[in-house]
C-alpha cells in the first residue's frame, strides 16, 4: 500500500459501470490513432470467413448505429477466446456471424460487429464523446479478463472472480451460468460470499458515524447483490446501504439527494437499468448492452441513447453542486467488451489466485479486451492516461486506488496487488472544468417498447447466462420489495 494518495484531494469516488463494449466501439474516434492514443487504426479490418475482409467503420446511420449490433453477440469464454484468437484480434466477424445463424437472422449482418461510434456532437454516444474530449481517458484499460458481466464485475467488487472445485481440481469461474444457484428464481439473493472491497471500506471507516459506501441501482435489482456482503445490507425498508438511483418518494435518500446534501459515501457504485420489464412498466435498458431488452433478448434492440441519458443525469447532478463536485472522481466504465471489435490484444496479467497452476481450466493469467474508461472530475485535464510502462488497467485497479487513497488494510487477492493506481489523474493546480454544454438528445420510449412485436424467423439466442434473464427472475422474486 502506497503512503501517498493517488488522487490528492478527493474524497469520493463514484462508478458507473455499464454493459458490454469495447473501447475501439465507444471511444476508438476520440482522437487521431497515433503513439498518443492508440484508437481504430486506419484501414482496420477483419476476415469475413468467406475470402474477404471487413474494414471497421463509422455508421453514417446514426439511428441504426445506436441499436447496433442486433442480435446479441456470444460473449461466453470460449467466443473470447476466438474473437482474440491468440492475440490477432481478427476473429469478431466470424464468431459474431456465428452468433447470428443461431438466431435465425441473416449472417450477412456480421459485418456489423465492425461497426464504431463518431466522436462528434452528431454521433451515436454524444454525451459520452462530449465529457471523454473534456476530462480524462485511458486507452490502456483492460477487462479482467474474456470472460462474461459477473466475473468481470467480482473482480470490480473482489479481484477476483472466484471459483470452485470439481473432481479435487480447483475451477474458476468463467460465464455467468456457472455459478451456484444461477437458475434459481433469486440469482441475486447474496449466494456468494466473498470478500469485498466495501467490506474493507467498512473496516476502515468503524469509527465513523458516516456511510462508507453505497450502491445505487437503475432498475429492479441490482447485480451487486449477489454478493452476501451487499445483500445483507439491502434494507429496503430503513435505508441501508442499496437505494434505487431516482427514488420513487420526494426526500428519499437517492443519488441526487445525496449529492444535494454532501451525503455521498466515500465510494459509490451505480449499475444501470438491464431489461424493460419493471414495476413502474416497460421502460428501456440503459445499460448499452447490445441485443435485444427482453428476457428472451428479443425486440426492441437496446438503444445505447438511453445509456447516454443516464450518463448526463448522473454527470449533471454532480456539475450543479459544484462543491461536491470538486471533491467527487466520476469514473465510467465497462464491465466487459461483449464481443464487439477492438484491436489490442490483451497482455498477460497475475493471476488473482495464490497458485494459478493448479487451475484445471483458464487461470485469469491474461486479460480480457480493453473496455471504455473515462474519468471526470473539475481537476482532470484533458488527457490519456495510462500506467507506467509494462502495467495495464483493468477492474482491479478501482480497488487498488481504493486501497491507497482511503488506508484499506488489504488488496484481496494478488490481482489487485499487483494492480496500478490512477495516479497522475487530478491536478489541483489547473484551472478547474466543470464540464461542456452537452447536446441535447431525445431519450423519449419508443413505441417499439409496447409493441412487442418479434420478427417472425427470431429465435432466442442458445448461449446461456444472459443477464437480462437474471435480472427478470430476480425482480419478479422480489416484486414489491423495492419499490422505495
Amino acid at each position: 500500500m502506497s503512503n501517498t494518495k493517488p488522487l490528492g484531494h478527493i474524497e469520493h469516488v463514484v462508478v458507473l459501470m455499464f454493459e458490454n463494449r469495447s473501447f475501439d466501439n465507444v471511444l476508438g474516434d476520440l482522437y487521431p490513432y497515433g503513439p498518443d492514443f492508440d484508437g481504430v487504426p486506419p484501414g482496420w479490418s477483419n476476415p469475413d470467413g468467406k475470402g474477404g475482409t471487413v474494414a471497421a467503420f463509422t455508421d453514417p446511420d446514426i439511428k441504426a448505429a445506436q441499436i447496433q449490433p442486433f442480435p446479441d453477440p456470444n460473449e461466453d469464454h470460449d467466443d473470447m477466446e476466438e474473437q482474440i484468437n491468440g492475440g490477432k484480434m481478427d476473429g469478431f466477424v466470424t464468431n459474431y456471424a456465428k452468433a447470428i445463424k443461431t438466431r435465425g437472422n441473416d449472417t450477412d449482418k456480421a459485418s456489423n460487429i465492425m461497426q464504431y461510434y463518431s466522436s462528434t456532437a452528431l454521433g451515436g454516444m454524444p454525451i459520452t464523446s462530449a465529457l471523454a474530449k473534456s476530462y480524462g481517458v485511458s486507452d490502456c484499460y483492460f477487462g479482467s479478463g474474456p470472460v462474461q458481466t459477473w466475473p468481470n464485475r467480482l473482480f470490480a467488487h473482489c479481484g477476483t472472480p472466484g471459483f470452485y472445485t470439481k473432481s479435487g481440481k480447483n475451477c474458476s469461474y468463467l460465464n455467468n451460468c456457472e455459478y451456484p444457484n444461477y437458475d434459481d428464481l433469486d440469482p441475486f439473493h447474496g449466494q456468494l460470499d466473498y470478500k469485498t472491497v466495501f467490506e474493507l471500506l467498512d473496516e476502515a471507516n468503524s469509527n465513523s458515524a458516516s456511510t462508507a459506501w453505497k450502491v445505487y441501482y437503475d432498475g429492479e435489482v441490482p447485480i451487486s447483490a449477489f454478493l452476501k456482503y451487499v445483500h445483507d445490507r439491502w434494507n429496503w425498508l430503513e435505508g441501508g446501504n442499496v437505494y434505487k438511483l431516482k427514488s420513487d418518494f420526494p426526500g428519499y435518500a437517492d443519488f441526487a439527494y445525496d449529492v444535494s446534501h454532501d451525503t455521498l459515501p466515500t465510494y459509490s457504485f451505480i449499475e444501470p437499468r438491464y431489461q424493460k420489464y419493471s414495476a413502474d412498466g416497460f421502460i428501456p435498458p440503459n445499460s448499452n448492452h447490445p441485443g435485444g431488452s427482453t428476457t428472451d433478448e428479443g425486440l426492441p434492440p437496446i438503444d445505447v441513447i438511453h445509456g447516454e441519458a443516464l450518463l448526463r443525469d448522473v454527470f449533471q447532478t454532480l456539475a450543479s453542486n459544484k462543491d461536491v463536485f470538486d471533491k467527487t472522481l466520476l469514473m465510467i466504465t465497462y464491465d466487459e467488451h461483449g464481443g464487439l471489435f477492438d484491436h489490442v490484444a490483451p497482455s498477460e496479467a497475475t493471476s488473482p489466485f495464490a497458485d494459478p497452476g493448479g487451475f484445471a481450466n483458464f487461470p485469469y493469467t491474461s486479460y480480457g479486451p480493453r473496455v471504455p474508461a473515462i474519468f471526470i472530475n473539475p481537476y482532470v485535464a484533458q488527457k490519456v492516461l495510462r500506467p507506467d510502462e509494462g502495467s495495464y488497467f483493468d477492474h482491479t485497479s478501482i480497488i487498488a486506488t481504493l486501497r491507497d487513497q482511503f488506508c484499506l488494510q488489504e488488496s484481496l487477492t494478488p490481482r489487485v496487488s499487483s494492480a496500478p493506481t490512477f495516479t497522475g489523474l487530478i491536478d489541483s493546480s489547473i484551472e478547474p472544468n466543470y464540464g461542456p454544454d452537452l447536446p441535447s438528445i431525445d431519450d423519449s420510449v419508443p413505441q417499439e417498447y409496447f409493441d412487442g412485436v418479434e420478427p417472425e424467423n427470431y429465435l432466442p439466442p442458445k448461449h446461456k447466462g444472459t443477464v437480462t434473464d437474471a435480472v427478470y427472475r430476480s425482480y419478479i422474486a422480489n416484486k414489491g420489495r423495492n419499490k422505495k
